[in-house]
Parts: C-alpha cells; sequence; structure tokens
C-alpha cells in the first residue's frame, strides 16, 4: 500500500498596535481555512488590485497603512509504497507559494499619502525533493529572495521601481543518474538579479470616494548584470571510475511586460483584465577535464527558447439580497499561451514544446458584514487537445495535468472579535490522461481574533488522495497555519 504524510506549519504575523482598528483583512491562512474561497471571501489577498501581480506603482495606492508582516512555514513529507519511498523536510517563509510575486511581505512603510516602501525578503528550503533528470535520486533545493520597492503618487497616478535578488541553490544526493552510473555529489548555484518598473494611473481623478473609478497600470521586468547557473557533478560507473562534468547555463534574454485595466464601483463591483508576455533565452555550456563515452565537452550554444503569453479576465460582484445579506459573486477565466524551443546541441533541429492552458475559477455565497460569509467555488485547468507535446527526436510525448476542484466553506463571527472558519475541498489530479488520476478531499478548520490592536488567524488541515485506478495507492495530509501582521 502507499502511504503518504504531510505535516505543514505556517506562521504569518498580524497584530496591530496604537489602538487604531484594521483597516482592511489581509491573510492567506484566513482564506485557506474557509476552503480557499478567493471570490468570495472580503480579504486584501484577492481584492485584484494592481499591487497582487507585483506592480510596484500599485504599492501608495493600497488602502492600508505601515506594517510589517512575517511568516513561516514547516512542513515534513512521508511517502511509501509500490510507487517508492520519499521523505521531505521544508521550510519557508513564503506568504504565497513558489515564485509568486511579493505581496503583503516584510516591511511596508507609508511616511506620506505620497509614498510607500516595501523592505523583504523569504527564504524557503525543501529536503528529499524528488529530481526528475536522475532515477531514484532526491536534491535538497534552497531560495533566497530579497526585494526593495519604492513608489510615488500623483494626483492622477502613480510610479514605482522594484530590484530583487534571488538565490538558487541545489545538493544532489548520492543514487543512480542512468542504469551505468551513480551521482557520487552534486550541487547547482543561480543568483538572478531582476528590475521593474511599473506605472499606474486612477481616472477620473480627483474623484469622491464612492464613485465609480478606473484605474490602469503596466510594468516591465528586466535583469541586470549577467545571470548564471553553474552545476557541478561527480559521476562514477561500476569499477570505481570518476567523472566529474561542470555544466553553466547562461541567461542571455530576459524580460516580462504586463498591462492591466481594473473597474471599480466601491463596495459593489470590480472587473479586472490583464496581459501578460515573457521571453527567455539562455545558453548552454558542459566541460567535462576527462573526455570519454558518457560525457563530452559541449562549447557553449544556444539552448533554449521560451515565450509565454497570459490574458486573464477577472471580477467580484456584491448585491443586496436581504436585509443586511449580500450575495457575493466571483470568478476568472484565464489563458496561457507557452511556446518552447530546445536545442541539444550546436546547430540542432529545435524540439518544440507547446502548451496551451485554460484557467477558470467561479465562486458564489452569501455574506452579512462581520456576522458570517459562506459560499461554494469551483476552479479547473486544462489543456487543450493536441497540446503540451515534446515531437523532437521520437514520439509525441503529452505532459498534460489537469484538474478540477470544488470547495465549499464559510466564516462565522461568533462575537466581533472571534470568528470560526470551515471548509471542505474535493480535488481531482489527471496526469497525462491514462496514467495517473487522484482524488483528494481536504477539510480545513480555522479561527480568527481580531481586536482593536491586530488579529490572528489559525487553519488545521487534514485530507486524504486516493488514486483512481489503484486504491491501495493512498495518501494522507495534515497541516496547519497561523497567521499575523504588525501594523505600526
Amino acid at each position: 500500500m502507499k502511504t503518504f504524510s504531510r505535516i505543514s506549519i505556517s506562521l504569518l504575523l498580524l497584530v496591530g498596535f496604537g489602538g487604531l482598528s484594521t483597516i482592511s483583512q489581509a491573510s492567506e491562512t484566513r482564506v485557506d481555512a474557509a476552503g480557499g474561497l478567493g471570490t468570495i471571501l472580503t480579504d486584501e489577498t484577492n481584492d485584484l488590485s494592481l499591487f497582487l501581480d507585483g506592480n510596484p506603482a500599485g504599492l501608495p495606492l493600497l488602502n492600508s497603512r505601515s506594517r510589517v508582516d512575517l511568516s513561516a512555514h514547516w512542513f515534513n513529507f512521508d511517502l511509501e509504497g509500490p510507487w517508492g519511498v520519499n521523505r521531505q523536510q521544508g521550510f519557508n517563509s513564503l506568504s504565497s507559494p513558489g515564485d509568486s510575486p511579493v505581496r503583503y511581505e516584510g516591511l511596508m512603510f507609508f511616511p506620506s499619502s505620497q509614498w510607500g516602501f516595501q523592505i523583504s525578503g523569504d527564504i524557503s528550503s525543501l529536503r528529499g525533493e524528488p529530481d526528475a533528470n536522475f532515477l531514484n535520486d532526491n536534491k535538497t533545493a534552497s531560495q533566497y529572495r530579497g526585494l526593495l520597492r519604492a513608489a510615488y503618487a500623483l494626483s492622477f497616478g502613480s510610479f514605482g521601481l522594484e530590484m530583487m535578488n534571488t538565490q538558487r541553490d541545489q545538493k544532489f544526493d548520492p543514487g543512480a543518474y542512468t542504469p551505468l552510473l551513480n551521482l557520487s555529489s552534486g550541487s547547482s548555484v543561480e543568483n538572478q538579479m531582476l528590475a521593474k518598473a511599473g506605472v499606474a494611473a486612477t481616472f477620473p481623478s480627483p474623484a469622491p470616494a464612492d464613485d465609480p473609478r478606473w484605474q490602469a497600470g503596466a510594468f516591465f521586468v528586466f535583469p541586470l548584470g549577467v545571470n548564471l547557473q553553474n552545476q557541478g557533478m561527480n559521476f562514477m560507473d561500476g569499477g570505481g571510475a570518476s567523472y566529474p562534468v561542470t555544466q553553466t547555463i547562461t541567461l542571455t534574454h530576459f524580460n516580462l511586460s504586463q498591462v492591466e485595466l481594473l473597474y471599480e464601483v466601491p463596495a459593489s463591483l470590480k472587473i479586472r483584465f490583464s496581459a501578460s508576455l515573457e521571453n527567455t533565452s539562455s545558453d548552454f555550456e558542459q566541460t567535462v577535464p576527462a573526455p570519454s563515452v558518457y560525457f563530452n565537452n559541449q562549447a557553449r550554444f544556444h539552448s533554449t527558447d521560451v515565450q509565454s503569453l497570459s490574458l486573464e479576465g477577472s471580477f467580484r460582484y456584491s448585491l443586496f439580497f436581504r436585509e443586511d445579506e449580500n450575495l457575493k459573486l466571483g470568478g476568472s477565466l484565464g489563458l496561457v499561451l507557452d511556446n518552447t524551443n530546445l536545442f541539444t546541441a550546436p546547430g540542432s533541429a529545435p524540439n518544440p514544446f507547446n502548451q496551451q492552458q485554460l484557467n477558470s475559477v467561479f465562486g458564489i455565497g452569501l455574506e452579512e458584514g462581520k456576522e458570517y460569509t459562506m459560499g461554494v467555488q469551483w476552479k479547473s485547468r486544462s489543456y487543450l487537445p493536441g497540446s503540451q507535446l515534446i515531437t523532437g527526436g521520437g514520439s509525441p510525448l503529452n505532459r498534460d495535468h489537469d484538474l478540477y476542484q470544488l470547495s465549499l466553506g464559510g466564516e462565522k463571527w461568533m462575537s466581533a472579535a472571534w470568528a470560526l472558519r470551515l471548509g471542505l475541498t474535493l480535488q481531482q489530479d489527471i496526469f497525462n490522461p491514462g496514467n495517473l488520476n487522484t482524488l483528494t478531499t481536504t477539510i480545513n478548520v480555522g479561527s480568527g481574533l481580531e481586536r482593536v490592536f491586530g488579529r490572528i488567524d489559525l487553519r488545521l488541515s487534514l485530507g486524504q488522495t486516493i488514486d483512481m485506478g489503484n486504491s491501495n495507492n493512498t495518501a494522507g495530509v495534515l497541516g496547519a497555519q497561523l497567521s499575523t501582521t504588525i501594523f505600526l
């Protein structure tokens, strides 16, 4: 039988000082505890502001004040059974997963109504992560990010600048590389410095606080200096012979641009459209001190071209239902088009890798101020037929991964200061149709405490994953999150 257990704990500090009430709620923990109902719950982390996609010009436009947001997340992963044995331990201080834009993290400082500053840093480390390039081998992956943002608001809009440095380290555990070679040691180091410039405008401006308004924004990301990934590995064959290999990947071209448009009727309607375009190119070089039948020197050559286009439309709508209750509607529809060309040697023909991904979310629920919120949300990710194929060098390979998710949940304020939250999520994951189909059931429970001096949110989760094709393969998930913010 395959068993899987995961323990995760998150800490985000959300406490306020100075006797001021919280301007608005901002906590991924709060949203996740209610089943992840981001289209229903009124929260800064899902309110469609220009800031959420990483536009630095959106910083002084936030309805917030100076604050410090801190987070910590630890988890333990244990996998056993016919699919193999894998144990992972990880720690991170990310308020949102992966390489998502830095949002409510670190110090956000507003010395005046015009200026906004943000200083942030986060760390993540994962030990025991399987490596797709090696047979039965794992790695330890770490990431460190540091960010500085500054923005200035004018009467009609704002502009902002950002610098972010990212360091990624990997250490490969000894293990099988091919049936004939073993990896005795290996590591990888990558450093990337990016700059971002953003603008945003509000019109009409100035306008009364309750009047409809438009916001338009754009930002552009580009690298500073040379971005390199250096990877050194030492292989050994069955006879004990050693084969050291050094590989260097150089980022030769990168840029990301995004435009966004937001229409808002305060306390009623928000509609947002965004479009982003990303271009990446890189070179590859391999150095082998002693060329062999396994490895040879490869002079630097152009290895990868990637172009990605993302289009998304989102909305949030609150409509009077009865007495003090409001009907909440929300959703989004997004299209991602990725085109990748991989080159395996100098002058080789490209191996195309194309993705056409469609994402959708829709939620409906009821809300009554500080009394309760409840709702249901549907989420899906699917690839269009014939997409995500690698055709070079052999038969097509479909790397599809579709998912369908249904969430039910809500929040009940037991008093003006204390809330209970409950959520149920059902998610079906389909990997490469015909190969793997899983169903995950997750129960979330949580609580929130909000006082004049701040707030605290807690979330506990328990889930189980079942292989739809083999009931002997199961997975268990156990998690916890605790979150806070310090208002200055």
